[in-house]
């Protein structure tokens, strides 16, 4: 099931950056519970399709050529660990961002159920008790 269930975060990252927050909602759980870092500026906390369709449309408020680029992921006791490093413009900029965020992702049924996301490697991987 582990490759399974890495296989359906890497699905999630290929359709967001194909078709945007609808061409991934297939892959989450309808009760999906996504946490965002403690710098979150933002709701910490997004309950639901209807709370990723907020998200994805505040990140498409601030930015422009948004996109997710896999590292690398990871199956793990904790769940799935996707390295990934998000890119895009800041609207009204010309000069391009790169973030390395971690998703520690558990699964039920097949489907994503709750994210946690970090804004670095280390944190994530270090809140799944990983280390590199």
């Amino acid at each position: 099931m582990s490759e399974e269930n890495v296989n359906v975060i890497r699905r999630i990252v290929e359709a967001f950056n194909r078709g945007g927050v609808e061409a991934e909602l297939p892959y989450f759980d309808s009760e999906i519970k996504w946490v965002g870092p403690p710098e979150w500026l933002e709701d910490h906390l997004y309950e639901g399709h209807a709370g990723l369709r907020r998200l994805a449309e505040q990140w498409t408020q601030n930015f422009d050529e948004y996109r997710l680029d896999p590292e690398r992921f990871i199956d793990s006791e904790a769940g799935v660990i996707a390295l990934l490093l998000t890119g895009g413009r800041i609207k009204g900029s010309v000069d391009p961002i790169d973030q390395p965020v971690a998703w520690v992702c558990q699964l039920s049924g097949g489907k994503v159920a709750h994210v946690q996301v970090y804004f670095s490697w280390e944190e994530g991987l270090d809140a799944a008790g990983l280390s590199e």
